[in-house]
């Protein structure tokens, strides 16, 4: 049988030539494809990077932008690490889909976002001393968390401005409304930030209310993560992202430290009026659903994690399927919950508090 050219029209009976319709299906699945489209990403990813100092003074910035670490690396990511690697849920883009990719402890939850002087001067108080739930220790890992992810989504809108440049793509495609989320993303978070600044240049660290949680054992992981919750833990509507009103964020930090780990729940003040039902509920939760919470919320919002080899290279394939689940594909239930009769789950159990077939909270 005479093979299909380019230019012919396709034998599926579309009408269309051959280039233009199965063709490209077919090429999906060629090697040459597959490379060519990872040597696209790595360009559009090298290319988003922003290098800036987010601190407001910058009368007394270095010159010199660092690579910061959004957890600190000599006092929790060089203790979970072993050979000098930990595991993150980010992935590289050599293999984008990874659930899991090694990375090396110096380079992990590392950004542009700071130059050399404020990273060190700013943090110090966190750097250098243990956790003692002091206000202004919970103003600095909130002011790193929001920070890092400000500076996140910043070369995310450009990594999509970029695409839809280079590829011509209308504002409405996919990559132009995922750029446009993460802008408007980002103006959410930068009144956040206005708070915080303020707050940290005039050292007044009652702005930020939270949650702390101890737990009387080392995890073996560690990370930080935001959520926009549009909902409580029983179903119930909190906010809508969708209206122009200022959204509010939750901001959770976990980390081990000596012989026990710390959780920060964390959240500015004047906006917490929003969640007050949901904090109440969080506060009730028992010390497993606490764990089912922090498992499922953390995976769920966040790539910013990073694990002990031990605790992924022990994982069972299925509770693998389960993490790459929650950390890919759990988003396509909260638009499921938010299409749907809002009085259809009224009172209804969410995914947070049931166990997601995985613990990150093992002990070895």
């Amino acid at each position: 049988m005479r093979k299909v050219g380019r230019n012919d029209l396709c034998p599926c009976g579309s009408g269309e030539k051959y280039k233009k319709c199965h063709l490209i299906s077919e090429d999906i699945h060629d090697e040459s494809y597959m490379d060519s489209a990872v040597k696209t990403y790595r360009h559009f990813n090298k290319d988003k990077r922003i290098r800036q100092c987010l601190y407001p003074d910058h009368t007394s910035c270095t010159s010199k932008i660092i690579r910061a670490h959004s957890i600190q690396n000599s006092k929790i990511v060089q203790r979970i690490s072993e050979n000098g690697n930990v595991y993150m849920n980010r992935a590289k883009p050599n293999n984008p889909f990874a659930v899991f990719t090694k990375w090396g402890r110096k380079e992990a939850t590392t950004f542009t976002g700071f130059c050399d002087y404020h990273d060190k001067v700013l943090f110090q108080p966190i750097e250098d001393k243990n956790f003692d739930m002091s206000e202004e220790q919970v103003l600095l890992h909130t002011y790193r968390c929001l920070t890092a992810n400000i500076h996140d989504k910043q070369e995310n809108v450009k990594f999509g401005e970029s695409v839809t440049n280079t590829f011509a793509l209308p504002r409405d495609s996919d990559v132009g409304l995922l750029s446009l989320g993460n802008s408007l993303a980002v103006d959410d978070f930068l009144h956040e930030k206005t708070i915080l600044d303020k707050a940290l240049i005039n050292r007044d660290f009652d702005v930020v209310d939270s949650i702390v949680w101890e737990f009387d054992f080392p995890i073996q992981f560690a990370g930080s993560a935001f959520e926009a919750p549009t909902r409580d833990l029983k179903n119930r509507k909190i906010q809508d992202l969708e209206t122009n009103d200022i959204i509010a964020h939750l901001f959770i930090t976990i980390f081990p430290e000596d012989n026990k780990s710390y959780c920060i729940i964390s959240w500015i003040k004047a906006l917490g009026g929003i969640f007050n039902e949901l904090i109440g509920q969080i506060k009730g939760l028992n010390a497993q659903e606490r764990k089912n919470y922090l498992n499922s919320t953390l995976v769920k919002n966040s790539d910013n994690l990073v694990f002990s080899p031990k605790l992924i290279e022990t994982m069972s394939k299925n509770e693998v399927q389960n993490f790459g689940f929650i950390s890919q594909g759990a988003y396509l239930f909260d638009a499921f919950f938010e299409s749907v009769d809002k009085d259809f789950f009224t009172e209804t159990s969410r995914i947070e508090v049931s166990d997601p077939g995985y613990d990150l909270f093992k002990t070895y």
